[in-house]
Order: structure tokens, then C-alpha cells, then sequence
């Protein structure tokens, strides 16, 4: 079963995702905190197969927080898709994938299917 753990302040994001990808196949952890989703990523950083993460997180940006999983022991490993509103940001380098906001359920689904088989 692949771990995902999903970072945003939009709780309708939140829904979207634990929505999309709560099947059988899928173990989904979704966080409105980045505190407790740095607690939580440091210690299942191992088991946690894709992080998605929403690079307008507020107080702690999501590019810091992207920066933070990739200095993690195992975070070089960590498959990575950002939610964002722009085509071209400073986070590509550091990402795997990327969600245009706003984005189907579909396209979610592909993505992390995608991100798990790559």
C-alpha cells in the first residue's frame, strides 16, 4: 500500500485528495499544519511513498517545506508533486511533479499513479 502524505491550508484541497485517493491501494495523511507534517515525515519518512504539497502554504512556505523533505536522511528518495497556481516557479528543480491549480481528481489519480511506477 503506498503511504501519501498530502500539506495544504485549503481544506477543500484536503477533501479533494483524501477523497481521490482513499482506496484500497492508498494510505493518505493529509495535514492543514506543516509542523505536523514535519513531525509526521521525519517519522515515517521511510514508509511514506509521495508527499504532495501545496507551495502557497502559508507562515511556512511551501518551498521551505519542499526544501525541508529533500534535507530529510531518506529525502532525496521522496517523490515529490507541488499544487500550485503557476506554470513555472522556483520548485521545479527540487519537485518530481506538478498539480495546476485548479486540477481534476483525474489528474491527481494519474499523477501519483504515475509518480509511483516512475
Amino acid at each position: 500500500m503506498a503511504k501519501i502524505i498530502a500539506i495544504t491550508f485549503n481544506e477543500e484541497l484536503i477533501s479533494k485528495i483524501k477523497g481521490a485517493l482513499s482506496e484500497p491501494r492508498y494510505h493518505v495523511e493529509a495535514f492543514s499544519s506543516p509542523a505536523l507534517a514535519m513531525k509526521k515525515l521525519k517519522m515515517d519518512q521511510d514508509e511514506t511513498s509521495i508527499v504532495i504539497i501545496d507551495v502557497g502554504l502559508k507562515k511556512f512556505g511551501g518551498l521551505e517545506f519542499l526544501q525541508y523533505v529533500r534535507e530529510l536522511p531518506n529525502g532525496a528518495n521522496a517523490r515529490i508533486i507541488v499544487m500550485t497556481t503557476k506554470t513555472k516557479c522556483d520548485f521545479h528543480e527540487l519537485a518530481d511533479g506538478s498539480l495546476i491549480k485548479p486540477f481534476t481528481t483525474l489528474d491527481l489519480v494519474q499523477k501519483v499513479e504515475f509518480m509511483l511506477v516512475s
